[in-house]
């Protein structure tokens, strides 16, 4: 018998002299695997090095993502062109590695067919770009996007200004019958990083049921906040990581100028690893987690707002709004539902039009007038109208330093380590001259234990009542490398209802070697459901981490619903 049987059949041993409390639960079918998201990306690219950056990223991931539109744009920090080119410079590199990767994972796209997804909008600066005869072949191709009979819904990821989105908008609502047009919005995402030109506050305005993630955090990825990570996001790293000897694609990573990659948390959300789940943006994922609500002007910048800037010398991050919000309506369409259907309660009464947002200058020499509904002056401010859903706060302890951190910064770098040794591993395989000569992803499994590990069901939703004693074990997780795993349990309480930390073991919190349960352990045996007065969620998260080089990490997200006994 292996040590690691022996170890649990000690612990299964303990377990049993424990007091009997059968748990009853409600198990969902195995899930299938996760349905590839639908993305265009709306780009600002040769504005700053970061969206060329983010570029790259994303074909590394565009086996994962079913890419169906590269749109080159302005913003605030480029207002007068849009660089198609750039964006075919970068698919051109691609298209020399595609064959590696195809050696490591199935389903990445031909170049041929990336380079037909590029198009560009007009080369004008926000809300002078939408209006009567403001249409572009960017416009047209979102709106073709739209129209897809695609039961799947559209993610738009802005990385720079959103004035070709607002194009199209703008003429479905003047084409269509208000319920086509109705039709035709409830199918997309949209995803901004900040309000890069006057055209987002003007979206949000108009189409108040679009479904519109704003994130204001996005120096997030590579902030130098107390606590993070810092060395994989440093120059060094990426040199010897990304962009030396990594073939073609490596060489087109630009070094840093302002900040790394401010705008890659706009997809980062849309990639299958367990965790990620953006139809729900209040679980949270390595693209952040946001609240639904009206974020109140001034609050949200805790923990390191800005911190890119002092990581990469500059920065253009900026006000991330962090006041709490209400649950609210998700992508799904359920009202802020967890996975199994519960409803998740508010954390405060929405609060009325408070918030602002402020128009950004247009640059100089463009107009400030003009178009359809253009906004204010340089730097006016004027009410939000309506609810949408931005940054919350997330409470990290660092396993670095143990320093806690609070603030939506924290949703995001706290998976820093995972997606760069991520991207790592993907750049390697641009190069790498069979399978066996990288790394690749663990297959995480969570299994629901009761009886006393007599009964296990895999699955990611359960029901307990309070009381209940229950287990999780990551029995069946594997690694195609045959790489030795290690196992991390964590909590997420502000995803869920519950929104406090559930002990591991018995008796309440104790230390490790006090009574208390190592999150370490691959099987947690001992968990008891807490005392509710209402149905109450709670979210567990498994980590598998393989000992390959670079280390490579998988999710399994597993929704306790707590029932009143």
């Amino acid at each position: 018998m292996t040590p690691i049987r022996l170890l649990k059949v000690a612990l299964l041993f303990a377990a049993s002299l424990l007091p009997l409390i059968p748990a009853t639960f409600a198990a969902p079918a195995i899930p299938a695997q996760p349905e590839k998201k639908r993305l265009v990306v709306l780009t600002d690219i040769e504005a700053d090095a970061d969206d060329s950056q983010s570029v790259v990223r994303l074909l590394l991931y565009s086996n994962q993502i079913d890419l169906e539109g590269l749109i080159a744009t302005t913003s605030i920090h480029q207002g007068q062109k849009a660089v198609p080119a750039s964006l075919h410079k970068i698919i051109s590199a691609y298209e020399k590695v595609q064959p590696n990767l195809l050696k490591h994972e199935p389903g990445f796209p031909s170049g041929k067919s990336l380079h037909d997804l590029v198009k560009s909008g007009l080369s004008v600066y926000g809300m002078d770009g939408v209006g009567e005869g403001k249409d572009s072949q960017g416009s047209d191709w979102i709106i073709h996007a739209m129209e897809k009979q695609d039961p799947r819904p559209l993610w738009i990821a802005v990385f720079g200004g959103p004035n070709t989105l607002a194009q199209a908008l703008w003429k479905i609502q003047r084409t269509r019958s208000a319920a086509d047009a109705a039709r035709l919005i409830s199918r997309i995402r949209v995803h901004t990083i900040g309000d890069q030109d006057n055209s987002g506050p003007w979206i949000r305005k108009t189409f108040p049921d679009l479904i519109f993630l704003k994130n204001d955090f996005y120096g997030a990825i590579a902030s130098a906040t107390a606590g993070s990570n810092r060395d994989v996001i440093g120059a060094a790293w990426l040199v010897k990581n990304i962009q030396q000897g990594h073939g073609p694609l490596g060489l087109e990573y630009p070094d840093t100028a302002y900040g790394m990659e401010g705008d890659t948390p706009s997809f980062l959300g849309l990639i299958p690893n367990g965790l990620n789940d953006l139809e729900h943006p209040e679980f949270g994922g390595w693209g952040g987690r946001f609240q639904f609500g009206i974020p109140v002007p001034g609050q949200g910048r805790a923990n390191g707002a800005g911190g890119a800037a002092a990581a990469n010398g500059g920065g253009r991050a900026g006000r991330a709004a962090g006041a709490p919000g209400t649950a609210g309506p998700t992508p799904n369409g359920s009202a802020g539902a967890t996975a199994d259907g519960a409803a998740a309660a508010p954390a405060i009464a929405m609060t009325p039009a408070t918030g602002t947002f402020g128009t950004p200058p247009p640059p100089a020499g463009a107009s400030r007038g003009g178009g359809a509904g253009a906004g204010g002056g340089r730097g006016a401010q004027e009410p939000e109208t309506r609810p949408f859903w931005y940054g919350a706060n997330d409470t990290f302890v660092s396993p670095l330093d143990r320093s806690e951190s609070t603030g939506p910064q924290s949703t995001i770098w706290r998976w820093r380590e995972e997606y760069q040794n991520d991207f790592s591993a993907r750049m390697a395989w641009t190069t790498a001259p069979d399978y066996k000569s990288a790394n690749h992803p663990p297959v995480a499994v969570v299994q629901f234990v009761t009886d006393f590990g007599a009964k296990m069901v895999r699955g990611n939703a359960f029901t307990v009542k309070s009381g209940d004693r229950f287990g999780l074990t990551s029995e069946g997780s594997s690694d195609p490398d045959g790489d030795s795993l290690s196992y991390l349990w964590s909590q997420i309480p502000e995803a869920g209802t519950y929104g406090a930390m559930v002990p591991w073991g018995q008796g309440g919190p104790k230390p490790v070697g006090a009574g208390g349960l190592s999150p370490r352990l691959y099987f947690m045996h001992t968990i008891f459901a807490p005392e509710v007065d209402s149905p109450k969620t709670i979210h567990f998260v498994l980590k598998v981490t393989d000992k390959g080089t670079p280390a490579l990490s998988r999710y399994q997200r597993v929704i306790i619903t707590v029932q009143p006994k």
